[in-house]
């Protein structure tokens, strides 16, 4: 896939604060990694070339990869997303994209007074993480809904395959 963000970062314990983020293919901060922060950013116009992604996002694979990242008191406005609509038989925009994106597993995620505006998925996607706080937050005009949790089950060929090592890792 095309990764054409803004901000990338990797490692542990970063910093990313007070920065004008705008008109992005892709995410508008990306991270791997934990204990990271990232706060008082204005993020607007991303994920102008890719489906399935955030304005701020990124991915853990794990229970344990995201621990300690704490996102607060940012802005996100008018996160795109560009795919093809089977359904449809075309590409289009807005699609599939969310304005914050903890993907993955994340977990130990603190989500804290961000205002997050118009996504066409939604404004705050959780996937199959655990022991995340949401609080205070402002969630406006997600297309499909305004917060989304969604995880595996047993019969998910990736949750069978990995849920066993990260209960072990836990």
């Amino acid at each position: 896939g095309k990764h054409g963000n803004g901000i990338a970062v990797t490692g542990a314990m970063h910093t990313i604060s007070r920065n004008l983020i705008h008109d992005t293919p892709h995410s508008g901060i990306f991270m791997w990694g934990s204990g990271h922060t990232v706060e008082f950013n204005r993020i607007r116009h991303t994920c102008l070339e890719t489906e399935d992604s955030g304005a701020i996002g990124g991915g853990a694979i794990d229970w344990l990869s995201w621990h300690g990242v704490t996102i607060r008191y940012n802005r996100i406005e008018d996160t795109l997303g560009y795919g093809f609509d089977e359904a449809a038989g075309r590409w289009r925009s807005p699609y599939f994209a969310a304005a914050l994106y903890p993907d993955w597993a994340a977990s130990g995620v603190r989500i804290i007074g961000n205002v997050l505006v118009r996504a066409p998925r939604t404004c705050l996607m959780l996937h199959s993480g655990r022991d995340n706080v949401i609080e205070n937050n402002v969630l406006v005009d997600g297309g499909e809904s305004v917060c989304q949790w969604n995880g595996w089950t047993t019969s998910t060929g990736f949750w069978s395959s990995m849920v066993e090592g990260w209960i072990r890792n836990w």
